[in-house]
This record gives structure tokens, sequence and C-alpha cells, in this order.
């Protein structure tokens, strides 16, 4: 050491073979991360890049970053043990295999359906996209520890390279020596995967056109006139209905009822979700064992100033979903129809009239805030195109302490106040909390009113501190000058399926867990009428047009839900979906499951709906929806076709 620094101080060493050595040490350097990078680029352009690239293009250039992956890995074999002819080879032969699979794939789309379009759901499951999708997002969220393990060590060579020429000659050797380990790495991620869902990945790569033809979702399918008018029945009977096209667009006839509420024009709304909340975390059951701790001490003393509704439900199981449903009263049953997607992240761009655009429409401002990354699920085209003038997310917060689902809900909120203090026009917001998902962290060891000793103790806790951040929000909100002129509707995307004790646990009462959430209008501009309880049974769906009837604002709309004021509703029912395909219905004291084929009681009075009539009205709601989704049948892209016939 002593000597090289001798020769640096006498400048002995010529300034070209340094940069020469630097430029290759920098090679060496990024392709020791060149595994990584490719993979994480892959998963990206799968996730993100919808904005950019038509559906078929994102899927085919990430598979392409995942081929190149393995190209990469068959090369730095070929340096390491000097047999490039035979490897070259045999990669080769994997690519002509590969491309058998996907020519496969396109005939079997075209025989079963009849249409190419299939291809792009068929892709999804090739095996290097199924293996990347199922570990991209481990591989993503390690990708520090990977920087972190590696950096050292190729900065020690890229230190020692300037210095010594004999390392660089054997750069592809160095070079396998550094990433085969990281292959190896990935590996240990995937294999547990595939070995998980062999079963189920060998149903997808082989037998997937075919579920899919066999599906009565299948793309391309239309929606017969039968099918329409039963549905139409289903949502409403009294309604004028204005298209043969789109099915759903109607013109609504409310009938006011004695306790029907009117909001002054101009009114400011504001939409809370917070995450993860059952309705059964805010009482006292036999789910919670702690009967001297209230985990939502906010929000119960919240409910004695509200209108409530203790029957509302969930119509989904995640977030998005919710999101979907609450702003335009669509269910998600494309998530649910294996191996589709979500509206929000795989037809983004699909017609639809979602109470934001509505409002924007009459004059509102509208806001969406939520903590987490813009892009997740497609929300930043999804929110955007379907009426939001404002996306506060994850990017817009600076450099602050986050949780592991984004930015903690206080912090959130903090956002929405400074944000709503010049806000010149009447506002509609939306705020998507995080705060309480899962793994359920805290910020601060004041919120662990529980040991963290357990999955249902963390639960409990993050709830605590999501009931207190919003405690703070509505205190600090009281002091601002458009308070009085607000109503706050406080409700969750869904609950969490878990209990302090496994043991007993039905399947009903797990549905209950995740689907039944609270319902709050709160307003004490309007105190007077936003107060006491109401029975109704309800679901996310009905938020849309319960606002629209509040404000007295009457436009042709597919909405499926109906107003929670308007008497002219017959029927009460409520439609719920769970991950994978599961299938519920709740009408008149009677619960319906699908998949068990099987009808409850509510309470102890009599249910008197037999399964074969409520599972019509599954099926017809399941599939004719989901048909209409698929087709981009639920409304106009074009303004102009709203009246045809």
């Amino acid at each position: 050491m002593r000597d090289v620094i001798k020769s640096l101080l006498k400048k002995e060493i010529n300034l070209h073979d340094v940069l020469e050595n630097v430029t290759r040490t920098g090679l060496l350097y990024l392709s020791c991360y060149f595994p990584i990078f490719t993979l994480i680029l892959a998963y990206n352009v799968y996730n993100y890049s919808g904005r950019f690239l038509h559906p078929f293009l994102q899927k085919v250039l990430a598979e392409l970053f995942v081929l190149f992956f393995v190209f990469y890995f068959f090369l730095l074999l070929a340096f390491l043990f000097e047999r490039p002819k035979i490897l070259v080879g045999v990669f080769l032969g994997a690519f002509i295999c590969y491309g058998v699979i996907y020519f496969l794939s396109l005939c079997l789309s075209r025989l079963f359906t009849g249409q190419l379009n299939n291809v792009l759901v068929i892709i999804e499951y090739i095996p290097s996209t199924y293996l990347f999708v199922k570990s991209g997002r481990a591989l993503v969220s390690l990708w520090e520890s990977f920087f972190l393990l590696v950096a050292p060590f190729a900065s020690a060579i890229a230190y020692y390279s300037i210095l010594y020429k004999k390392v660089v000659k054997h750069f592809y050797k160095i070079n396998g020596l550094i990433s085969l380990p990281l292959y190896g790495l990935i590996l240990y991620i995937a294999i547990p995967i595939l070995s998980q869902q062999k079963s189920l990945l060998m149903q997808d790569i082989f037998v997937n056109s075919y579920l899919i033809a066999k599906q009565s979702e299948a793309i391309g399918e239309k929606v017969s006139q039968r099918e329409s008018k039963a549905l139409r029945k289903l949502i409403d009977s009294k309604a004028i209905w204005i298209s043969s096209h789109y099915p759903l667009l109607r013109l609504e006839q409310r009938s006011k009822s004695p306790n029907h509420i009117k909001l002054p024009p101009q009114t400011n709304i504001v939409l809370i979700v917070l995450e993860s909340l059952s309705a059964l975390n805010t009482e006292f059951n036999k789910f919670y064992p702690y009967k001297d701790v209230n985990v939502t001490p906010f929000i119960n003393d919240l409910m004695s100033e509200s209108l409530i509704f203790p029957q509302f439900f969930a119509n989904t199981d995640y977030t998005a979903g919710a999101e979907v449903a609450l702003l335009c009263s669509i269910y998600d049953s494309y998530r649910y129809t294996k191996p589709l997607g979500s509206i929000m992240r795989n037809k983004t761009k699909m017609g639809l009239l979602c109470l934001p655009k509505i409002l924007k429409e009459k004059g509102y401002k509208t806001y969406f805030f939520n903590g987490y990354k813009e892009t997740f699920d497609n929300k930043h085209i999804f929110m955007r195109i379907n009426g939001f003038d404002e996306m506060i997310t994850l990017e817009d917060f600076g450099k602050v302490k986050t949780l592991k689902w984004g930015v903690p809900d206080k912090i959130l909120y903090k956002k929405v106040l400074d944000t709503l203090e010049d806000s010149p026009k009447p506002f509609f917001t939306l705020i998507v909390t995080v705060g309480s998902h899962i793994p359920f962290e805290v910020p601060h060891k004041k919120f662990q009113i529980f040991p963290e000793d357990s999955l249902y103790h963390k639960y409990l806790n993050s709830l605590y501190y999501s009931d207190q951040s919003l405690a703070w929000f509505i205190k600090e909100a009281k002091k601002k000058s458009w308070f009085d002129k607000t109503l706050f509707i406080i409700t969750s995307d869904n609950g969490q399926n878990i209990f302090h004790e496994e043991e007993g646990i039905t399947q009903i009462m797990r549905l209950m867990k995740t689907h039944r959430v609270p319902l709050l209008f709160y307003s004490p501009g309007y105190a007077r009428i936003f107060k006491g309880k109401s029975d109704t049974l309800a679901s996310q769906v009905d938020i849309a047009p319960t606002i629209l009837d509040m404000l007295d604002i009457t436009v042709a709309n597919p909405f499926v839900g109906k107003s929670l004021f308007d008497s002219s509703s017959e029927e009460r029912y409520v439609f719920m979906m769970s991950w994978p395909d599961h299938y519920f219905w709740m009408e008149d004291n009677c619960l319906y499951d699908l998949n068990h084929d099987q009808v409850y009681k509510m309470t102890v009075d009599n249910c008197n709906l037999t399964a074969m009539k409520l599972k019509q009205k599954v099926l017809i709601m399941k599939k004719v929806i989901n048909k209409l989704i698929v087709a981009n049948k639920i409304y106009p892209m074009d303004k102009r076709d709203l009246w045809e016939n």
C-alpha cells in the first residue's frame, strides 16, 4: 500500500490507463447488478407502463426483460466455464421451446374463443412471467439488501482493478462469480413460490385457454336481451332505461321519504376510507376479548353525534375494489374472474361515470389523498381519468418517515388540512389511509396499547393509531372556515379476517369480520339531520347515489347502487365478493353463499327466500356485470352515445 501511495504521489500511473480501467471497472460494477436490474425493470414495466403502452406490448416487453435475464445467466456460465457454444446452444433450444409455447397459446386462444385478444390473459401465465410476477415484489423489496450486500465487495474490486490490470483481464470470470450468487438469491425466493403452487401453475399454463373459453365471461361474449332485462329488474325496476347498447344506463326515479336528507348546494364532501377497520372492532362483542380496552374510542364517541348505518357492508375485500364501488357504484367482479384482474389495474381506461367527474362538472374541486405510491394499481391513471383534479400521494410528502405501506395517517391528514386551506371552490375529497394496513406498524410506542406479541395485537394497535389520527384530524378541521359547511362520510375499505382465537370461527363469522364495516355521516353544521341510527341494509355501491341524491343532482348514470334515502327501493340487498372466488348475497334476513349453495339466517327471524332464487340473483349480478366490464359497455366513452337506442 505504501508503494502504491508513493507511486501515486510521484505521478507514475499513466492517466490513460487509469481512465481505461475505471471505465472497465464501472462496467463490471453495473454488470454485477444486471440480473437484479432486469427483473426490477420487468416488474415495473409489467405493473406501471399502462399509461404509455398497449397492454399487449406492456406484457411482451416485460417478458423480453425476463428472457434477457435468462440469457445473461447462460452468458455468464459460458465465460466462466469457457464452453460458450454448448451453453448458448442450450439457451437457444430453450428459447425455441419458449416460442412454441407462445405460439400454442395463440392458437388455443383462437381455437377456443375465436379471438386473439385472449392471448393477453395467457401470456401472464407463461412460466417465466408467472415466476417473475410472484417473486417480483419480494425482489423489489429486497433490492436495498442486495445493494448493501454486494456494494462493498464490488467497490473493493473497483479499487484494485485500477491498480492491477490482472484483475481486469478476468472481467467476465469476476462478473460471473459476483452475479451467480445473486441468481441464487432470486431462485431462493422463487422456488418456494413455485413448489407451493405447482399444480396451479401447470393448470394455468396448459389448460388456461380452455378454462377461459368455458367461462361465460369469456372475452367478446355479448350480453343477451334476456340477461339485460334480468339485470335491470334486479337493480331498479322503476328506472327509465335509455340505451340498448349500455344496459345499465338509466334515469333514476327517486321517491322522497319523510326522513329524506337534502343538503344545501355547494356543500363540501369529505369521504374518509379507513384501512382494514371492521365494524366488529368498534363494538364490544364475543370476538373481542378485552372488555376494558376500546381500540376505537374516538369513533365510538363520534357515533353519538352522527347518523350511523350498522348494516353497511364492503362489496369486496381489497382497497381498489372499494374505491371503484364507492366512487363509481359498480362491482369490481372483474377482479374475481380468474385469471383476468381488476378494473383499476387492468381496465383503467374503460368507460365509467364516477362521482368525482359528476361533481367536477357541477363546480366542485376534487382531491384524492392516499399515503401510498400513486402508481399502485394504476391509480395515477384511473383517478385522473375519472374526475380528480389533484392527487396527493406518497411522492408528494418529501422526506418523511414512512410505514411499510406509506405515509402515517396523521401526516396524511396534515397534508389534507394544508391543501384544503385555500380551496377556492366547494370540494369533494377522498382520503384513503394506510396506517392500519398489514403488517400493522405504528409510528410510536404510545400507540401500542397491547404487547406486540401476535398479529392480532398488532392489528388492534394499528386500529387504535388510526382512530387517534382521525381524532386529531377532526379536532384540527374544526378550526377551519370550511368545517361547518362540510359533510364527513367515514367508512372503511374492508375489515380483516383476524381473530383472537381461530377455534370455532365459522365461514359466516369470517364474512362479517371482512365485509361489515362502519358508516358514519358526521356534520356539526347540519347536526339536526345527521344524527341517529338507520337499519337500512346497504353497501359501498350505494354511497355515490346517496351523495348525488342529497345534493339533488340527477344525471343519466350506470350505477348499480341506490340512495340510502330513496324510499322507492322495494328490495334492499348486498352483493359481496371475496378472494379468490367467493360470492355472497344478503337480503331480507337471508345470507346466501354461492360456493356452498347454502342459505343462512342472519338473526332469529325467519328467512323466507330459497337458495334457488338467491342463486339466480347472484349469477345474474356476477356474470352479466362482468360481461359488460369485459366488453366496455358500462358507460359510453363518447357522451353522444348516451341517448341512442
